[in-house]
């Protein structure tokens, strides 16, 4: 077990993205092709190409298809390691403290950070086996964790870090969306809108359809959440609603794989999106979601993983002001 062992991006996921590299080049040659042959002004032409053709095919494949040459999973004899894209990370076996299969991905919790291997990157199967040669059992069982050596100092720590982390409550996060999603707003913003100008003269107030979805666009782009905690209660307040549910209402927390989060009491629901980004500040994350699993516990609330979470709606919780 001396020797590292190194596990690379997968055959199939490398033939996938080189057939994605291969639609995305046609398609751009198609799109630029179409773009040459029509009449009007050369330089609108080029343009619009750029904004509605290169841009969003570079940035959906860049963000989707990361390269092959930076998709590495290293395990040493006692510790793992390796690279996912931009993201490098070396970790002691000592401070993990949780590795669950979620069927489309291999989760490891540490005591200071969380991986995620996708399962079209690597093979899980193997990486799974190999690491229970080397983990310990409790490591792969749901609530083993406070068994191990490495969580016991936060076991123990966990009654003055509440007292710590009350002095800052309420706890706050923003939510915003990913640059992706706000790159094609603002291009689905002009496209609809350059198509309701252009198309005003031959369908006249029909040409109010893509004016509808640029508004849309734009609805998208002005959605923002805030996500507030405290002793009594769990808020999420968008720019035009905001919802609550006290936390003796709470019988029930659900989750999903992206970590959406609902929060169900009788005849309530809270729910807390996963389409945003959160905005933390520096240690923000792990006081927050240290006190919400101390709150969660202290409350003797039900957790569930669950794909519903992030489709339940808001209910009965809404602040009317």
């Amino acid at each position: 077990m001396d020797e590292p062992i190194v596990f690379r991006a997968r055959k199939k996921y490398r033939v996938q993205r080189l057939v994605m590299l291969i639609l995305g080049i046609t398609l751009l040659g198609f799109i630029g092709l179409l773009s040459l042959v029509q009449e009007g002004n050369r330089l609108a032409h080029i343009i619009l190409y750029l904004v509605f053709g290169v841009l969003p095919i570079v940035l959906g494949f860049r963000s989707n298809w990361k390269s092959p040459k930076k998709l590495n999973f290293v395990l040493h004899g006692d510790s793992i390691g390796g690279s996912i894209g931009k993201q490098t990370f070396q970790l002691p076996f000592s401070k993990i403290l949780h590795i669950e299969n979620l069927g489309h991905a291999l989760r490891i919790d540490a005591t200071d950070s969380q991986h995620l291997l996708e399962k079209r990157h690597f093979d899980l199967e193997q990486i799974q086996v190999e690491l229970k040669k080397r983990l310990h059992p409790d490591v792969f069982v749901d609530g083993g964790w406070v068994n191990l050596p490495a969580y016991q100092p936060i076991k123990e720590q966990k009654e003055a870090v509440f007292v710590k982390v009350s002095a800052y409550l309420p706890l706050r996060v923003k939510q915003e969306l990913p640059l992706f999603l706000k790159v094609m707003g603002v291009i689905g913003i002009i496209f609809f809108s350059i198509a309701t100008f252009f198309s005003w003269q031959q369908l006249g107030y029909g040409s109010l359809f893509f004016l509808f979805f640029a508004v849309l666009c734009v609805i998208g782009l002005l959605q923002k959440g805030v996500w507030e905690i405290d002793s009594d209660q769990i808020s999420y307040e968008t720019r035009f609603k905001k919802y609550r549910i006290l936390w003796e209402d709470v019988n029930r927390v659900e989750h999903d794989n992206q970590l959406a989060f609902a929060f169900i009491g009788r005849n309530q629901c809270l729910k807390i999106p996963w389409s945003h980004e959160f905005r933390w500040e520096p240690k923000q994350k792990e006081l927050f979601y240290f006190f919400l699993d101390y709150m969660i516990e202290r409350k003797n609330i039900e957790r569930r993983r669950s794909q519903w979470a992030s489709v339940r709606l808001n209910k009965n919780t809404r602040v009317v002001t």
